[in-house]
């Protein structure tokens, strides 16, 4: 297996330039030849060796990770207390006329302070764990109010008020494939993204597909259904490959051997990992096949039901291949997995109260959203992978990317399509990047995670 810290090159440097602190408050003085010696800011870029920053579909912050190498005394002379501002600029060069030129702006806050270590007797490095100022704005609010209007707005309403400060703008939050109509819902003493977290996993489309909002290192933040993400086309115009060795001679679609060239250098994957599945004791246990979900209005005394089979819904469900991973044989008492209520929720809710005739509350439509994005989100642990790629701003969480898996069987040079894993190569969707920006080396390469919920290919096919 390849180690992930030996990436391939790209053949474009990456450059990170005016790597600046900014105090939170003023100090007297700065580290000896420093800049801002006078308190107000310190340019630490010749200290940094490597940046990470992290997304992930489930998260509605960026985070990063500075790695420092201190030899002048920044952590001695500067009381790194948190909330300080940290800024910097990211550029890399044009590939060709698909990956052209870009330049990115970028500004963190300092968290944490982790992993401080003594190199010798002069050097200290240390890890500053840093978050968007989104974090700390998100601490400092509470909601306590009222809302009406489609669930795309209100969760714009509340980003909107509370969680845009200095150095962030307005969320890309629309209400384009959300459920048509007008909902009230009360948000009873909850943080910002705790509110947008709960209307996240009510959230639906017409069709029932669920929603994810997460934020994105290009293009910011992000509130899209499962059917268009999973609908969407691949990013990668030829398919991913992880595995050299058996890629036939004469075939000028695939990379093979160590050396790259600018056109495949963006298609090849450096590091290749299978991470755990999620066992099918774990789904069953979790009523991803078969449930009830349950309704109590406390006000009425109204109970609503609904009995949730995975076999049932799988065709309208929105998914990235066409077969299932479980099988729908009678396996257990000559019963499928979908007829057995693995588990039981119950949400209950005051709605009489509150409602108008021309309105529901959220938790109402509740037995409409909630079953499904249980599905889809733990369906996508059937199969998971990381992979380690050349850095490139087109690959975000939330976009499909196609990936060739080689069985681990001998082949012959004229049968590339049977050593094809059919039923684990194909679409999968990215759902979490770090971001590597290695300072001395001038290089950016990802990390990335991506899953998929189904097979390309049945269960009864031999190839």
């Amino acid at each position: 297996m390849a180690n992930p810290h030996d990436p391939v090159s790209s053949p474009v440097e990456t450059e990170v330039t005016q790597v600046i602190i900014e105090p939170s408050h003023m100090v007297a003085g700065g580290p000896p030849g420093q800049s801002g010696s006078t308190g107000k800011t310190i340019d630490i870029t010749d200290l940094v060796v490597a940046i990470d920053v992290n997304e992930s579909i489930d998260l509605r912050i960026l985070t990063a990770d500075m790695l420092i190498t201190d030899g002048v005394g920044v952590l001695a002379n500067l009381p790194l207390v948190g909330q300080e501002k940290v800024t910097f600029t990211i550029h890399k060069g044009a590939i060709d006329s698909t990956h052209k030129e870009w330049t990115k702006d970028l500004t963190f806050f300092v968290r944490s302070i982790e992993n401080v270590s003594k190199e010798n007797d002069f050097t200290l490095s240390y890890q500053l764990r840093l978050v968007e100022e989104a974090y700390f704005l998100n601490s400092l609010n509470i909601i306590s109010q009222a809302y009406t209007g489609t669930i795309g707005d209100i969760m714009k309403e509340i980003h909107d008020e509370f969680l845009i400060g200095e150095t962030n703008g307005e969320a890309k939050i629309t209400a384009e494939e959300l459920t048509a109509g007008t909902f009230k819902v009360i948000i009873p003493n909850w943080t910002p993204y705790a509110a947008l977290k709960w209307l996240t996993r009510r959230a639906r489309s017409e069709d029932n597909s669920p929603f994810y909002l997460f934020n994105t290192l290009f293009d910011g933040m992000q509130l899209k259904s499962s059917r268009a993400m999973f609908d969407s086309t691949p990013i990668n115009d030829r398919t991913l490959y992880t595995q050299k060795e058996h890629v036939p001679e004469g075939r000028s679609d695939v990379q093979k051997g160590a050396v790259m060239d600018l056109k495949h250098t963006v298609d090849m994957a450096f590091f290749f990992e299978m991470l755990e599945t999620t066992p099918v004791s774990t789904h069953i246990l979790n009523g991803v096949y078969g449930s009830k979900y349950k309704t109590l209005n406390t006000s009425n005394k109204v109970v609503d039901e609904k009995i949730w089979n995975y076999k049932d819904e799988f065709e309208a469900l929105p998914k990235l291949s066409k077969f299932k991973v479980a099988s729908d044989r009678k396996l257990y008492n000559g019963k499928t997995l979908s007829e057995y209520n693995g588990k039981e929720f119950v949400f209950a809710y005051s709605g009489d109260a509150y409602n108008a005739p021309s309105h529901m509350t959220y938790n109402e439509d509740t037995l409409n959203a909630v079953p499904y994005k249980n599905s889809t989100d733990q369906h996508l642990g059937n199969y998971s992978y990381k992979l380690g790629v050349p850095g490139d701003k087109e690959i975000q969480v939330g976009k499909t990317i196609n990936l060739h898996l080689i069985k681990n069987e001998m082949i012959g040079v004229d049968e590339a399509d049977k050593a094809k894993d059919h039923r684990k190569s194909g679409k999968h969707i990215i759902t979490m990047i770090k971001h590597r920006f290695h300072l001395p080396k001038m290089q950016y390469t990802q990390m990335i995670e991506i899953n998929r919920d189904t097979m390309e290919r049945d269960h009864a096919d031999e190839n």
